[in-house]
């Protein structure tokens, strides 16, 4: 029999994951209302819808794989005379930055909620949900162990857990734990990522510092900056490092925010840093994320007049592939990760 707590975990990290995809689509849905262009078609989730609803000249639709979403400002087959007007390059660059910006709010809203609400989370040293096949799972780790020393040296939160692992590399540790009122001691051994070596687990977030709904405002957003600040300085890592780091994809996010799921404290977290990370990513320049859009319109800009097809055809066409590519990839280490 499947424990009810982890279907309950999956069920709200679905949700979750649709808010996010949900928040950014709306971004740009209402940045093209904003500048004046009909919207055609507005879907939750790609291939052959399987609920469809025609509200104020707009298609809302739920597609069956819910693995992202899309607006189309017009009908693609219609014909040319029936199309809408055309999408200046500041249009064009609004409407996409839309979409990541959307992403930005979102997270600004929860950690505002969180702060406002219960405190500043903060990560301290218990383990909040493990990595499949990660160094921490092979040491036998279990969520809601906490951190107590790494060979002999105490550990008092979670920032100097983390110092004493970059201070121990990529070496057999010793790591003693508090698990169910007993003290245990494991072997782990690090994985270098880039220039960093990690363990393969996510802390627990506790609230550390109750703030009043006025100060809440300041804090959340120096929280959601330092985060995209964070993200960048991880994505540029991880491209550039002479070792790339992990990428995990849609499965795996979905698994973790379901093991973060028993905590509203986490789980809002969790979401907030999710949202932030996935419009950093829709900033790469890449076919077909914002980012390449926004890189157009502002070639379009400087040369006045767009890109011929020629050109625009090869960039999205070998660009989508490869993300393609990178989906599949990422999408089948999830499934090894889960079997």
């Amino acid at each position: 029999m499947i424990p009810w707590m982890p279907v309950a975990g999956w069920l709200k990290a679905i949700l979750g994951f649709g808010l996010l995809i949900l928040v950014h689509e709306l971004g740009h849905l209402l940045a093209l209302k904003w500048r004046g262009f009909p919207v055609f078609a507005f879907s939750l989730g790609f291939g052959r819808p399987w609920c469809r609803l025609r509200w104020r000249g707009t298609e809302y639709r739920v597609g069956w794989l819910p693995l992202g979403g899309y607006v189309l400002s017009e009908n693609p087959d219609a014909p040319e005379s029936d199309r809408g007007p055309e999408q200046g390059p500041l249009d064009q660059f609004l409407v996409a930055f839309a979409g990541p910006l959307a992403n930005f709010l979102l997270a600004w809203t929860l950690f505002f909620v969180l702060i406002g609400g219960m405190g500043l989370p903060q990560p301290i040293p218990v383990v909040e949900s493990v990595i499949k096949q990660g160094p921490g799972a092979q040491a036998g780790l279990h969520p809601g162990d906490r951190l107590v020393e790494m060979n002999g040296v105490r550990v008092r939160t979670w920032d100097e857990f983390v110092r004493l692992i970059q201070v121990n590399g990529a070496r057999a540790a010793r790591l003693t734990v508090e698990r169910g009122g007993r003290r245990q001691d494991l072997t782990v051994t690090p994985r270098a990522e880039g220039n960093r070596c990690v363990v393969g687990v996510v802390p627990t977030q506790a609230p550390v510092q109750p703030a009043n709904w006025s100060r809440a405002v300041g804090l959340a957003l120096t929280r959601t900056l330092t985060e995209i600040r964070q993200v960048v300085a991880g994505l540029f890592g991880m491209l550039f490092a002479a070792e790339g780091g992990e990428v995990s994809g849609p499965l795996a996010i979905i698994d973790h925010i379901s093991q973060a799921a028993a905590s509203w404290l986490s789980f809002l977290t969790l979401l907030a840093i999710l949202s932030i990370n996935l419009g950093v990513f829709n900033l790469l320049p890449v076919p077909p994320l914002d980012g390449i859009r926004m890189v157009l319109a502002t070639v379009q800009a400087v040369r006045r007049r767009p890109l011929e097809e020629r050109i625009l055809f090869p960039i999205y066409k070998w660009g989508t592939v490869g993300l393609g590519l990178l989906f599949l990839l990422v999408t089948l280490k999830d499934l090894r990760g889960f079997f």
